[in-house]
């Protein structure tokens, strides 16, 4: 479990330097598919927001590549834990905490920044990050109680 958490971390990380390309390839996917026109008038949008950001070498795209950086160094965060995720179970914790609160800073902030409604949705779909640390978390206390020497664990 601790895997797919990294191996999402770590894809939407990176997935934010080719963002121009990314976009170009769905948007030209979705062409003449009517039922996704919504979807795709929405990414024509945001290409084009993006490309006038570019434009204006603005401080936005910047703050992008902190944002994916973030995710990288979460990705290591979670990677460390996998050498010995019992004595880490801190880090599951970590996660689940963190990938929870994600819909309160959606519901927050999304209305605050005038972005569409619809975004709240969006954001709020990474708490289902939690489920595999959660399912990680279970595991790992049956792992902790089946110890055969819980107090070494505990102690460090």
């Amino acid at each position: 479990m601790l895997w797919i958490v990294a191996a999402g971390l770590f894809v939407s990380g990176v997935t934010i330097w080719p963002w121009e390309f990314e976009l170009t390839l769905v948007i030209s996917t979705l062409d003449g598919i009517a039922v996704l026109e919504p979807l795709r008038s929405l990414l024509e949008e945001l290409l084009s927001d993006m490309l006038a950001l570019r434009e204006k070498n603005s401080f936005v795209l910047y703050i992008a590549d902190w944002l994916a950086f973030a995710h990288l160094v979460l990705t290591a965060l979670f990677l460390m834990a996998l050498r010995d995720p019992v004595r880490n179970i801190l880090v599951v914790r970590f996660g689940i905490l963190c990938s929870l609160t994600v819909p309160l800073l959606a519901i927050t902030c999304v209305p605050l920044r005038g972005i569409p409604l619809f975004w709240i949705l969006v954001d709020s779909s990474f708490a289902l990050c939690a489920i595999p640390l959660l399912i990680a978390l279970r595991d790992l206390r049956l792992l902790e109680r089946d110890a055969p020497f819980p107090d070494a664990l505990a102690r460090g």
